[in-house]
């Protein structure tokens, strides 16, 4: 759902000749940063296509295991960065978030980048360093809000770089995030502040200490767990062996974390002894009270930001505490993937433990073991070394498996869809998409109608591929079918659904159609293939279907729709339309919201409404649409004042007896009231001087359907 919405915004800017403004909601609602989208325009340039787009992502991700290596070497040596950087390139969740259009998934080698001017600055002393590292943090923390809790990191670096940062840094560091702000502050001028509400909203709920952060500590560490492919998966059958291994990497990080810590506080401790043996000398100055605590400060300050290691020791441990420490307070639901601002340094954090257990605990054993000799130190070493390349080519080797047992059974489509809400495979679609247009072709078809999943994100990909930027192509939810008007000729009419999904009702009905003829079957994997018939001519009266006198719903203009037949089918009010008049084609979707209700023939109030809304991509006149809604009862009767008694802008269509069915229990004398609420939905676009900006909300504008006043009550 948010690659397809990623891929629209970046498609409707160049279509509608539009800037855009925002991303892709955000999980707290508000309108992400347009910078993800900016990302994608130049491949959206060339066409809907998004594979070019994910390349450039996997590509991205691969050059940050390039960088990991360069930075990690640089400053912690070579073994660190060899095993650093083999575990990155081979986490499980590492590698599958480098698969996917998505904000969040640019980070790592962002992240990266980050460190290696705050490092340059910070550690060597390098001019310039600032302006860039504000750069890449501010690009960062608009693509995720999260990024911007490495800033502490930053600010400290300004604090302890050997060579201060010049004012003209300052500005140029201001001047970038203003820069980059610009398109949001656009956007909330012209918006009126949309998304300044909800932020606030957020910012000022009551927040708590959760540790459920650690549980997402665990979850961005290890690999996918088994249950988001469900239990048919290859994946899966090795499910409890994921959980050992997340459990190992857990343990390793923790312990990197122990062992960077203390080698973090280390130089202050000697720094304190030897200031202490100075204060206690009885040649040298005594000191006393505050003074004396602050030549301790001061000593401190100067002795470890004169010590370059130190400061890369302890900028390391910012990057991997901070994130989680101000997490650990929240007023949210909290996900894994806010978390990502740990890549790759939570695994340059275990490497630093396997060196440790290979370099420095045999020489800590040794000074221990007062039995110790100098033959045993050599044994010491080589076990060290034999456990620490074996516990790495373990590690390593699990986690290259895992990640390519999870591609490989999504890749195969045996995967529960259900559970892990994965799409279908894109190539497949694009082969779905190319068959349809050769069947169109073939058929001498004048259009193509495709019956989409409800569910918006299911909806949502399938609509963009299949849909969104075909003229001759019409999209419905598979709640209601449409089908042609009588004078448009031999029309293709497919079928899609979510894997696994039950038949809907739009798709049995098809199947029964006298007009309707079955021509082929498009074959997914891991789902029932797309049905797809050649519809042509009239729809005429189906058995069991009610023929009413013809009732209006429509606004002045004259676009609407009129209601003609109704029938019970299998616990539902099957309801026939006409669609009346046309509305604007492409990204623009019509809905119609059709309620029914139980009318009491003992005057008492009518029952609570059974409701469905329909959503098509286009809306031409004489198209004939057929809606469902759940077939209302006594049960559902309410004494509410809410409920209305029946009004002129309410069909009502007959005693219930007409409409019964069998599994369905209703009062004697009942009728059944239907109105309908109609709407339209479009990008919202604004004007800012020359200016045609883009945002990811939709205008929503009422259709203002009205019941024509002599038809209220057909009987």
């Amino acid at each position: 759902m948010d690659q397809a919405g990623l891929m629209t915004l970046a498609r409707e800017g160049w279509l509608y000749g539009a800037l855009p403004v925002t991303g892709i909601p955000s999980s707290i609602q508000t309108l992400n940063s347009p910078i993800s989208v900016y990302l994608l325009l130049p491949f959206a340039l060339f066409g809907p296509n998004p594979l070019p787009a994910i390349l450039s992502v996997a590509l991205w991700n691969a050059l940050g295991v390039a960088l990991c290596y360069i930075f990690a070497q640089r400053y912690f040596g070579r073994l660190v960065a060899a095993i650093g950087t083999l575990l990155f390139a081979t986490a499980g969740m590492a590698v599958n978030q480098s698969r996917f259009l998505w904000q969040q998934n640019y980070l790592p080698p962002l992240i990266l980048l980050w460190a290696i001017t705050l490092y340059a600055g910070c550690v060597r002393g390098k001019r310039g360093w600032l302006a860039p590292n504000v750069l890449l943090l501010a690009i960062a923390a608009l693509l995720h809000p999260t990024a911007l809790l490495l800033a502490p990191a930053t600010l400290l670096g300004v604090l302890l770089a050997p060579r201060r940062p010049r004012f003209r840094e300052y500005l140029a560091s201001a001047a970038i995030c203003l820069l980059l702000l610009a398109p949001t502050l656009l956007w909330e001028l012209v918006s009126g502040g949309a998304d300044v509400a909800l932020l606030r909203a957020y910012l000022t709920q009551r927040s708590s200490i959760n540790l459920s952060v650690f549980a997402k500590l665990v979850e961005i560490l290890g690999v996918p767990a088994s249950t988001d492919v469900g239990k048919s998966s290859l994946y899966a059958l090795f499910g409890k062996g994921y959980l050992a291994l997340d459990g190992l990497l857990t343990l390793l990080f923790l312990a990197g974390w122990l062992i960077l810590t203390a080698d973090v506080i280390a130089p202050g401790l000697r720094l304190w002894r030897s200031w202490r043996a100075a204060a206690t000398d009885p040649s040298g100055a005594a000191t006393t009270g505050w003074g004396r605590w602050l030549a301790l400060a001061r000593s401190l300050w100067l002795g470890l930001r004169a010590d370059g290691a130190w400061r890369a020791l302890l900028l390391l441990w910012l990057w991997v505490t901070l994130p989680i420490a101000l997490l650990l307070r929240h007023s949210s639901t909290l996900y894994s993937h806010y978390l990502i601002p740990l890549f790759p340094a939570a695994f340059l954090l275990m490497a630093w433990a396997i060196v440790w257990l290979e370099r420095r605990a045999p020489r800590m054993v040794s000074r221990i073991e007062s039995r110790s000799s100098s033959r045993m130190t050599p044994r010491l070493m080589l076990l060290a070394r034999v456990s620490a390349l074996t516990l790495t080519l373990l590690l390593v080797t699990a986690q290259l498996g895992a990640s390519m047992l999870y591609i490989g059974s999504v890749a195969s489509g045996r995967f529960d869809a259900g559970v892990s809400s994965y799409g279908y495979p894109l190539d497949e679609v694009q082969q779905a998409d190319a068959r349809l247009s050769a069947l169109q072709q073939s058929q001498h078809a004048g259009a193509t109608y495709v019956v989409l999943p409800t569910p918006y994100h299911w909806r949502a990909p399938l609509q963009y591929l299949l849909v969104d930027e075909h003229a001759g192509r019409v999209g419905v939810t598979d709640d209601c079918l449409a089908l042609p008007a009588p004078s448009s000729g031999a029309t293709l009419v497919t079928v899609t659904h979510a894997l696994y999904s039950p038949e809907s009702p739009a798709e049995a009905l098809l199947a029964t159609l006298p007009n309707a003829a079955h021509i082929a079957d498009i074959p997914l994997r891991g789902g029932r293939p797309f049905a797809t018939y050649l519809v042509n001519g009239p729809t005429p009266l189906l058995p069991g279907e009610q023929s009413l006198p013809p009732a209006t719903f429509a606004n002045a203009a004259g676009d609407g729709l009129r209601l003609l037949a109704a029938a019970a089918d299998q616990g539902m009010l099957r309801l026939r339309w006409q669609v009346l008049g046309a509305t604007p084609g492409g990204l623009n979707a019509v809905s119609y919201q059709v309620q029914a209700r139980l009318i009491p023939a003992d005057g008492q109030a009518p029952t609570t409404a059974a409701t469905m809304t329909c959503a098509l991509t286009q809306v031409q006149p004489g198209q004939t649409l057929f809606t469902w809604a759940p077939l209302p009862t006594a049960a559902m009767a309410t004494s509410s004042a809410a409920a209305t008694a029946p009004t002129a802008g309410m069909v009502i269509l007959a005693p219930s007896g007409a409409l019964s069915d069998p599994g369905v229990a209703q009062a004697a004398g009942t009728s059944i009231g239907v109105t309908v609420q109609g709407s339209a939905a479009h990008p919202e676009i604004a004007s800012f001087g020359p200016l045609r900006l883009l945002s990811a909300r939709s205008v929503t504008t009422l259709l203002h359907l009205a019941l024509s006043p002599t038809l209220a009550t057909p009987r």
